[in-house]
């Protein structure tokens, strides 16, 4: 197994390993050799689908707004977003 998809799975992934490739309308994030997401470029609701389940994964969020082309301020904003609202009330 790739270095990059056994750190995803033991939930201690290195910043590093995280790319974004843009062509044609689609980004594609992948860790190492992994394809973890592609979305079109202006589905904003793949890319926080993205962003929040990079975040679960353990990835920081400079490394995370990198790979989505956001700032890490929002990052966080999304994120602690998710936090609240995913919670049972």
């Amino acid at each position: 197994m790739p270095a990059a998809a056994a750190a995803i799975l033991d939930g201690m992934p290195d910043d590093r390993d995280l790319h974004r490739l843009a062509s044609g309308g689609q980004i594609m994030i992948s860790a190492g050799s992994v394809l973890l997401f592609r979305y079109a470029e202006e589905d904003t609701a793949a890319r926080n689908v993205a962003v929040t389940a990079l975040r679960q994964l353990r990835f920081t969020g400079t490394a995370v707004a990198a790979a989505t082309g956001l700032t890490p301020n929002y990052v966080a904003a999304l994120y602690q977003r998710f936090l609240r609202e995913a919670r049972p009330g």
